[in-house]
């Protein structure tokens, strides 16, 4: 009797360390790759990177209806004269004599950008004034503001929930981002800067969250006077994206949901990355990048990738890239059913929104192919522009290619200008 129990008891034993053993490789896989790496994380902070170019900087805690705290950035100002000043024109001009007024209620202009999926407000600043977009606008006169979303290394702390110990956290999908997060947001830039316009930049997600915030709260439509996609996620049928098809592959299989992507916090396993597309990123990239799920989410196709703005990148991230798996098989869901929806399968009605879009994509991006941008442009009435880069490779290179200032930032500078301009007199217009 006594052996038997102690046989058991053993076998008991066993399975719990191997359950333990396995649940720990799961939930820290990538962690373990990073620590084992080269690199090295230095604790940069967005505000930290804009004071060590010499750019002023505020800084604000947004709070959401629901109580998560949001860090938002403001860059007033640029300290150099932009490269592109000998290329002036009339809109341009508008802006700096606007600027120049004596008359305080005269703004500069306002943009507020959102990054994408595991991202931050540092994917703005990390190539430094000569590469990032937010230096980049500041110098040619516009009033930036980065916004952090719940979940990203800015915003994950919350009123009463702690993202390490509470599953409540997490129990999020980008719609709710999208109705809470930019609301918020947007009402803390208007209620400090009192801006006379803001418009909106989105990095892939980033846009995604405004089609969504646009077709559903119809206060805030007016709110953003224009809207410049960088690279659109919103219909999925056709991606090439292998994490957002094992995703929607698996997307109704509970078990193998918190096994491998984790119930709360997307922290994949070893077999979701191998199988979401690390195996295939080995065969023609960098370790570093293939071992790292912002990667094989937001596109490692790429030979255009400035290293060196990507290797800062990568030091600053490892802390934290948080997102939510409701994200990833909300995205799932996109894939399977070809259609934008919510995740009770309402499609979201597009026609809704009645603000000017500038969509700037590229041609070979795995999630969003151009079959996909295409079934976006027939829903959105508001696109009177649609620009195709194909210089470069994936949406991703249009924040951290080589030369994305002159083959990007260029053409969505002058749109910014020249809708300002027209914004400008249409402000004169009716006084």
């Amino acid at each position: 009797m006594l052996l038997k129990f102690i046989f058991v008891l053993s076998l008991v034993l066993s399975v719990i360390v191997a359950y333990r053993s396995s649940h720990v490789s799961r939930r820290h896989y990538q962690q373990e790759f990073h620590q084992s790496s080269n690199i090295q994380l230095d604790g940069d902070d967005v505000i930290e990177i804009i004071k060590r170019y010499g750019y002023p900087v505020e800084g604000y805690t947004v709070v959401t209806e629901d109580g998560y705290l949001l860090q938002l950035f403001r860059i007033g100002s640029g300290i150099h004269n932009s490269e592109w000043d000998s290329d002036q024109n009339d809109s341009q001009k508008d802006i700096k004599n606007h600027n120049s007024q004596s008359d305080s209620s005269l703004k500069r202009p306002a943009v507020l950008l959102i990054p994408g999926i595991e991202s931050s407000a540092l994917d703005f600043v990390i190539g430094g004034p000569d590469q990032s977009l937010a230096f980049i606008l500041a110098d040619n006169g516009f009033d930036v503001f980065l916004g952090n979303v719940r979940g990203s290394r800015f915003g994950r702390t919350h009123k009463t929930l702690d993202p390490d110990h509470d599953p409540a956290f997490w129990r999020f999908c980008w719609e709710d981002i999208a109705v809470k997060d930019l609301p918020a947001i947007i009402d803390t830039i208007y209620s400090t800067a009192r801006p006379e316009h803001l418009m909106y930049v989105g990095h892939m997600q980033g846009s995604t969250l405004f089609y969504i915030m646009a077709s559903e709260k119809a206060e805030y439509r007016d709110r953003v006077h224009v809207m410049i996609t960088l690279g659109p996620i919103a219909f999925l049928g056709n991606t090439k994206n292998l994490m957002l098809k094992l995703a929607s592959e698996k997307k109704d299989l509970a078990g193998w949901i918190t096994r491998n992507f984790g119930q709360n916090e997307f922290k994949p396993s070893k077999e979701a990355m191998e199988d979401g597309g690390m195996q295939d990123c080995l065969r023609s990239k960098d370790e570093i990048m293939c071992k790292h799920s912002f990667f094989l989410l937001n596109g490692y196709n790429s030979n255009q990738l400035n290293m060196t703005t990507v290797e800062r990148l990568m030091k600053n991230m490892l802390k934290y890239t948080g997102t939510a798996t409701k994200e990833l098989l909300h995205y799932g869901q996109l894939v399977k059913s070809g259609r934008f929806t919510n995740m009770q399968g309402e499609d979201y009605n597009l026609q809704r929104i009645n603000t000017p879009i500038i969509l700037i994509y590229t041609t070979h991006d795995m999630a969003s192919t151009v079959e996909d941008v295409d079934m976006l442009l027939r829903h959105l009435p508001g696109v009177y522009r649609a620009v195709k880069i194909t210089e470069l490779t994936n949406n991703l290179d249009l924040l951290f290619g080589n030369n994305v200032g002159d083959i990007v930032y260029k053409r969505l500078i002058a749109v910014l200008r020249s809708e300002w301009s027209s914004l400008i007199c249409k402000s004169k217009s009716n006084l």
